[in-house]
């Protein structure tokens, strides 16, 4: 942070240049192999500072310059001028190289940007295991299999951690639920009392306060909160387990709807996570 705010500071009194630029240089320096700062808000100093550096800093030289690119798929070589270029890159290349490596043995700045694109998560026929299994259920309060119109539907959001599955244990940090809702849905928020843990439980003990029936947990959340189109619930600590969420909807709109699948994910560790099958719902008009 003190580099970016002496950055920062000398950008603010149009100082010198080339401590503007050394500091800069540190910045980029200290920047880890994951793509960010020490934490959240290093990550969004850093990145204002270095963004008001450049936006100060001429185009320079706009001569063609040889660049090399290293992936799992070897290295190749790329000639790179004012215009641009533009690189395609395979998703095992992304997905699969330990790292990519963009080398240059000019002394030109050369700016560069990832584009990429997800597939599209509702199209997906199975859920997705990367450290949580995911499961999702409707029922319809009044007994009935079909869902129509007006009806209430009960939600089961169900989740469990790999190291919980493998018979081991595990504190897990920071953990993020969001769930879909489908359209021709309308969320019923009860914020009934035993929607959180008694006043009295401690993040050592909170474990013995909980819910437990059928080898499940209920979940509760340190905040919740519904918006239109998801549930969205978050957990500053969580032990190890299989644990479910529930709450009700309200069928509004007839018609079929396909939602994307719920992900359980840790916040600060995005690898480890999970996805549910997407789930397709008829809503039929009211008999």
């Amino acid at each position: 942070r003190l580099d970016a705010f002496v950055l920062l500071a000398n950008l603010a009194v149009k100082g010198d240049r080339k401590q503007a630029d050394n500091f800069t240089g540190r910045l980029l320096d200290s920047l880890n192999d994951k793509g960010y700062w020490t934490s959240t808000a290093d990550t969004g100093i850093a990145l204002y500072a270095l963004s008001e550096y450049f936006k100060t800093t001429s185009p320079g030289n706009e001569a063609e310059v040889d660049l090399s690119l290293t992936t799992s798929a070897g290295k190749k070589s790329v000639k790179v001028d004012k215009n641009g270029a533009v690189i395609d890159l395979s998703p095992d290349e992304l997905i699969s190289s330990a790292s990519i490596k963009l080398e240059s043995t000019s002394t030109t700045l050369v700016n560069w940007s990832l584009e990429y694109a997800y597939p599209d998560e509702a199209s997906r026929s199975e859920g997705l295991n990367k450290g949580f299994s995911v499961e999702k259920t409707f029922e319809n309060l009044s007994g009935k299999k079909e869902i129509r119109v007006g009806d209430l539907v009960k939600v089961t959001v169900t989740f469990e951690d790999k190291f919980h599955n493998d018979g081991g244990s595990a504190v897990l940090s920071h953990f993020a639920l969001e769930d879909p809702i489908p359209a021709g849905f309308t969320a019923i928020n009860s914020s009934l009392k035993n929607d959180s843990m008694p006043s009295d439980a401690s993040k050592e003990d909170e474990e013995y306060y909980c819910d437990y029936y059928d080898d499940t947990y209920t979940f509760y959340a340190n905040h919740q909160e519904f918006r239109n189109d998801r549930l969205l619930a978050f957990k500053d600590r969580l032990w190890s387990g299989r644990f479910k969420v529930t709450y009700y909807l309200r069928a509004i709109c007839e018609g079929t709807f396909k939602m994307k699948p719920t992900q359980a994910t840790l916040m600060y560790n995005p690898e480890i996570y999970g996805m549910s099958a997407p789930v397709t719902v008829t809503v039929l008009p009211v008999e």
